[in-house]
Formats: C-alpha cells, structure tokens, sequence
C-alpha cells in the first residue's frame, strides 16, 4: 500500500474514532494526481504531504 493512501486511511480511522459515520466518509490519495505544488524540492515534496477535508452540508 502507498505511503499516501495509508496515509488517508489512518485519518479516516482516526475520524471513525471520534464519531464521524463510515459511510459519510470517502478516503482518496491524490499524491500524483493532484499536487499542491511541483515535486521538485524536498520543501515542496513535504507541502504535498497533506490531507484535505471537504465538508458538505446537506
């Protein structure tokens, strides 16, 4: 397993813990796909190394 999936997985774990339904969650990586900034310098690598939360009300 990649190192950003679990990454995501521990905190959807983590969230689970505290409360927050399982079925309202949805866990992605998006370490390739979607980076913050170009992966060109270590500084940059560790600015990708994050984890973002989408909260939709309904």
């Amino acid at each position: 397993m990649k190192l950003g999936t679990q990454r995501a997985i521990e905190i959807q774990n983590k969230l689970i813990q505290f409360g927050a339904p399982r079925a309202q969650l949805l866990t992605q990586s998006k370490a390739y796909d979607d980076p913050l900034v170009p992966n060109t310098t270590a500084a940059n690598r560790a600015k990708n190394r994050r984890v973002e939360f989408e909260l939709i009300m309904k």
